[in-house]
């Protein structure tokens, strides 16, 4: 599947001239092909730093990992193109997987920033995700601490490889 935050909405997603506009749509497109995803999934994101956030992907069983790939950067320490959150730092948090089994490839997430729990990226309730070259920087403005980054609770499992991670 595609995704291109410059898209037109109501596109499949099928092909890389026909990309899904929103990570939430694209979430919903997942699940509608379940109950069990069969065989390998792969998203393929556009460049862009206009990607939706605050959207979560919930208990959807698949065989494989679902992977959800940025273009190549050439792999750590490089900077990902793809890239997730506000304009300016906020309380707000960036995608959530519950009970999924999910691999990040080369994007990056920004500006989320916690008065409370916010997260760049999190999985949660026996999850399992896979962070290759994910970067996360939760740029803070005066005493506003920074955001959780990469989270994973309640019996997951959380595998970090390359990226960079700061300000969390």
């Amino acid at each position: 599947l595609y995704v291109s935050p410059s898209a037109d909405a109501g596109n499949d997603g099928l092909s890389a001239s026909q990309p899904i506009k929103l990570m939430a749509d694209l979430f919903t497109v997942l699940k509608n092909y379940g109950p069990v995803l069969g065989g390998l999934w792969t998203v393929k994101l556009a460049a862009s730093s206009a990607y939706d956030y605050a959207v979560t992907l919930d208990s959807l069983t698949a065989e494989r990992k679902i992977v959800i790939e940025g273009p190549d950067v050439g792999g750590h320490p490089n900077v990902p193109v793809v890239v997730v959150g506000p304009s300016a730092s906020t309380a707000a948090s960036g995608w959530r997987f519950t009970g999924c089994n999910v691999n990040i490839r080369n994007v990056k997430f920004i500006n989320f920033r916690s008065s409370a729990s916010a997260f760049g990226l999190a999985v949660t309730e026996k999850g399992i995700l896979e962070t290759d070259n994910v970067h996360v920087n939760n740029d803070t403005t005066g005493t506003t601490r920074g955001g959780l980054g990469i989270v994973a609770n309640a019996l997951c499992v959380l595998k970090v490889r390359g990226g960079i991670i700061e300000r969390c």
